[in-house]
């Protein structure tokens, strides 16, 4: 199989979906929670603590069901196939082999730890595909830098009054 350039494709070409200029309201939904995800755990003690994670979870959660929900009422589920993710998915396979009892050990010399950084790991993931896959326009891309930079400069200027 190759692509329009004619060199060869080694991945499977799905049916594409043609996006449009306007998108549906769940997918504007999961754009906002994208962009207050980072926000919020700026702001919450950098995200460190386990209660402020559990806050994170459920956002990230709320996002999965709504992407769901979106891929239910629209023509299909809207994922981004880019090779990029790959090294993450790396990570989350060797934090759970490392978890895997052998001999009645696990191969990690601090399980709980592992554990713990395994499952923000898989919320990194599936906020980075989720990202890559709703970030999907230069308008939306815009947005977002902007929101970035003006919350860095209010956050830089609240730290200086500090």
């Amino acid at each position: 199989m190759k692509d329009e350039a004619g060199t060869p494709n080694t991945f499977v070409q799905l049916d594409r979906i043609l996006i449009g200029e306007r998108s549906s309201r769940l997918s504007s939904a999961i754009f906002f929670l994208l962009c207050l995800l980072p926000a919020f755990g700026t702001i919450v003690f950098g995200a460190v603590d386990l209660a402020t994670w559990v806050i994170i979870a459920l956002m990230t959660t709320a996002i999965g069901v709504l992407w769901l929900i979106d891929g239910w009422r629209g023509k299909g589920y809207l994922v981004n196939l880019s090779p990029i993710q790959i090294p993450l998915g790396g990570w989350i396979c060797l934090g759970a082999i490392q978890l895997v009892p052998f001999f009645g050990r696990a191969i990690s010399l601090e399980p709980y730890a592992t554990r713990l950084f395994e499952g923000r790991l898989i919320v990194f993931a599936f906020f980075f595909c989720a990202c890559l896959t709703f970030i999907n326009r230069e308008r939306r891309l815009r947005v977002v830098v902007w929101f970035v930079v003006i919350f860095g400069a209010i956050l830089g200027f609240f730290a200086v009054l500090q």
